[in-house]
C-alpha cells in the first residue's frame, strides 16, 4: 500500500484504511504488541501504545508527516544504494524526478530518428532501464537509480561508499556484522539526538558483534568500528592519522550508552574504550575513500573469531595502486549487478 494516505483529510475513508494497514504493518513487525511506538502528531514515535490506542491516536490526533520511512516498525535503515536514493532532498526531490521522466522522453524521441542498428540496441536498453525496477517492489528504475547515483556522486562520494557498504553486506558474515548509514554518523541532515536514537536501535535490532560506520567530516572520510557487545570498543581508523573528532565521540558514547540502557547483549552503560589503529596512511590527497572501502574490505575478509581487528592492522604502510584499484572494480562490478 502507497503512503498516500497519510497526507488526506483524517474523515476520508482512504485515511482510516491506511490506520488499519499501519497497525497490522506495526503488530507484524513488533516484539511485543503491547508496546508499539505511536507515530501520531502528539506522541511522535516517542511513547509506547497498545494496538488499540495506536489505531485511536492515528485516528483523532493525526499521522506525523514526516514520518514517510517507518523506521519504529520494523522498516530498514541500512545504507543501502536503493534506501539513500529513497531520499529524495539530497536530488531536489520531485524536480529531479521530473528531470528523469525528461531524460526517458529524449531517450524515446532520439529512439525514433536513430537508423544505425547499433543505436536502436543501445536506445532499446536504455528504454528498459528507464522501466525495469531496480528490484522487485522498487520504486526505482535502473535508469532514475543510476543518474541519482552519479548526480549524488558530482556532489559527493556518498554513493560510492553506500554502495561499497552494499556489497560488503552481501560478501561478510552476516552473523558478525552490521553496517551503520553514513549520513547519520556523520550528521548530515539528522540533527544529534535524532542520530543517537536511530543509531542505538539499529545496533539494537540487528544483534551483530561488529558495526561498521564511515564517517565523513571536513571533506575528509574515516572509519568507526564498534565492539561494544562483547568488548564494549570502539576501533578507529584514519588514513591521516588524525584523532577522533569530539563530536563522533560523544555521537558513539551516547549511542552505545542508549543501546545498553535498552537492554544491548552482555552490554555495559559506561562510556566505551577507544582504540586508534596503525592502518595504512594515505601519501595522496585524493585517496581517502578509497582507503576507508580498503579497510572495511579487510575488516570483513580478514578479521574472525581467531584473528581480531588489531592483528590485521600492524602498519602505517600505504596501500599499493592494486590495492586501491581492487576496491574500485569490486564497487564498478557490484553496481554494474545490481
Amino acid at each position: 500500500m502507497d503512503r498516500e494516505w497519510m497526507f488526506v483529510d483524517r474523515l476520508d475513508s482512504r485515511y482510516r484504511e491506511g490506520v488499519e494497514y499501519f497497525v497490522r504493518h506495526a503488530m507484524n513487525n513488533a516484539e511485543n504488541v503491547e508496546q508499539l511506538f505511536c507515530p501520531c502528531v502528539k506522541c511522535g514515535n516517542n511513547e509506547y501504545v497498545d494496538a488499540v490506542e495506536l489505531e485511536s491516536h492515528l485516528l483523532i490526533n493525526g499521522i506525523d508527516k514526516s514520518y514517510t520511512r517507518w523506521i519504529w516498525h520494523g522498516e530498514d535503515v541500512l545504507p543501502t544504494l536503493c534506501s539513500n536514493l529513497a531520499d529524495d532532498s539530497d536530488f531536489g526531490g520531485e524536480d529531479f524526478d521530473e528531470n528523469v521522466d525528461r531524460v526517458d522522453n529524449l531517450i524515446n524521441d532520439l529512439k525514433k530518428s536513430a537508423v544505425d542498428p547499433s543505436e536502436i540496441e543501445m536506445f532499446d536498453r536504455l528504454s528498459g532501464d528507464a522501466i525495469k525496477p531496480l528490484y522487485p517492489g522498487s520504486t526505482f528504475t535502473r535508469l532514475s537509480a543510476t543518474l541519482k547515483l552519479c548526480y549524488r556522486k558530482a556532489m559527493n562520494s556518498l554513493g560510492v561508499i553506500d554502495t561499497f557498504l552494499g556489497y560488503l553486506d552481501s560478501i561478510c558474515d552476516q552473523q558478525m556484522y552490521g553496517f551503520l548509514c553514513p549520513e547519520i554518523i556523520s550528521q548530515i541532515g539528522y540533527a544529534s539526538d535524532e542520530a543517537v536514537t536511530i543509531l542505538s536501535k539499529r545496533m539494537k535490532d540487528l544483534k551483530k558483534k561488529f558495526y561498521i560506520a564511515p564517517y565523513y567530516d571536513d571533506d575528509h572520510w574515516m572509519l568507526v568500528v564498534t565492539d561494544v557487545a562483547d568488548h564494549n570498543q570502539v576501533h578507529w581508523f584514519d588514513s591521516l592519522g588524525k584523532s577522533v573528532p569530539s563530536k563522533l565521540r560523544s555521537l558513539i558514547n551516547a549511542s552505545v550508552r542508549v543501546y545498553g540502557y535498552n537492554g544491548g547483549e552482555r552490554m555495559r552503560s559506561q562510556a566505551p574504550q577507544w582504540l586508534q589503529h596503525n592502518c595504512a596512511r594515505q601519501q595522496g590527497v585524493v585517496e581517502y575513500g578509497y582507503y576507508v572501502m580498503r579497510y572495511m574490505l579487510e575488516i570483513v575478509t580478514r578479521s574472525n573469531p581467531t584473528k581480531p581487528i588489531n592483528e590485521v592492522f600492524q602498519d602505517t604502510t600505504p596501500y599499493s595502486q592494486e590495492e586501491l584499484d581492487e576496491v574500485r572494480d569490486l564497487w564498478a562490478n557490484y553496481f554494474l549487478n545490481i
